[in-house]
């Protein structure tokens, strides 16, 4: 049996979500020899792409120095085996392995972007996750953690397919990301028309802004049982005040360039200048104050001990 997550209302739960600490462990090489086909980059507007994968990756992978993340609460008691997929940074991978010493942390996704040195029960993969075979790697996981997935229904569902697979029974999978949920989507604020011009950016690259939405019935579809689905309501609210939840809109914010900036400028043909001034635009109407919240949404569930057969899905 599951326990629930912390009440809505536990500020601390809400920041460890997305905010935390830098951390630096300088104790075991993450990675050999790289292929120099995972490594090479292009320069964009002071941010490294990946040349490889940047259909499926269209944002940075340099570490801003204000690129941060944290563990949120899991649901599994000493686990043995752990998977982190889209790993990103390796933040939480790391973080996971130094604090739970007894557990196997693996961190997998197809860019490059990881810390070179880690604990000694980490390791990262680069593979294309994308593809329905990249689970082959993987059995008995006892937690599957996913972070967000870019609106990506293709990897969505190569993901949840994966993760079923892998999965050891009652072995549980969570997966978190978030959604904008606006009072008047056709406002004309500049943060409604930043986010109106995000919605076409997306849906220009075959992906979707509220892909988070069909996390729990898709989680379901696939077999997981016992599937929850927590929402977090944040107000769109850049204020001076020192809150949890406004460190949280903050970080968000702070990450608009890196969310837009290839996809506006390759599906909705924007200079770069333009989508840079937007970015700020929309930030200065959060500070003003935007009808609507930022919604984080953490939804988890376990595999089912009795065997159940793994069907594709169509979004």
């Amino acid at each position: 049996m599951m326990d629930p997550y912390p009440i809505a209302e536990d500020a601390e739960y809400i920041t460890a979500i997305i905010l935390c600490f830098t951390v630096i462990l300088p104790i075991n090489r993450s990675f050999g020899p790289l292929d120099t086909f995972f490594c090479e980059t292009d320069y964009l507007c002071g941010r490294f792409y990946p040349t490889a994968f940047r259909s499926h990756h269209p944002w940075p992978v340099d570490i801003s120095k204000n690129d941060k993340g944290r563990l949120s609460p899991t649901l599994v008691s000493r686990p043995q085996k752990v998977l982190d997929i889209r790993t990103g940074t390796g933040r939480w991978a790391i973080e996971f392995a130094d604090r739970n010493p007894w557990s196997v942390v693996s961190g997998i996704d197809l860019v490059h972007m990881q810390d070179e040195w880690v604990p000694p029960n980490c390791e990262f993969i680069l593979d294309d996750i994308t593809q329905q075979d990249w689970c082959t790697h993987f059995s008995q996981v006892d937690l599957v953690h996913v972070g967000g997935l870019g609106g990506n229904p293709r990897l969505l569902a190569s993901v949840l397919d994966g993760a079923y697979r892998c999965c050891s029974p009652n072995g549980v999978l969570e997966i978190w990301d978030s959604t904008v949920q606006l009072q008047d989507p056709t406002g004309s604020s500049d943060f409604h028309i930043f986010h109106r011009e995000m919605e076409n950016a997306y849906r220009e690259d075959c992906r979707s802004l509220s892909l988070p939405l069909c996390y729990k019935k898709e989680m379901e579809r696939r077999g997981f049982v016992r599937v929850v689905e927590y929402v977090y309501d944040l107000r769109l609210y850049l204020n001076d005040s020192e809150s949890p939840a406004r460190k949280v809109i903050a970080a968000w914010a702070e990450g608009f360039e890196a969310y837009s900036l290839d996809l506006m400028v390759k599906n909705l043909g924007k200079r770069s200048e333009e989508v840079l001034v937007g970015c700020a635009a929309a930030r200065q109407a959060l500070r003003k104050g935007v009808a609507g919240s930022l919604q984080i949404r953490v939804v988890s569930g376990q595999k089912s001990a009795v065997a159940h057969s793994v069907t594709d899905i169509g979004i």
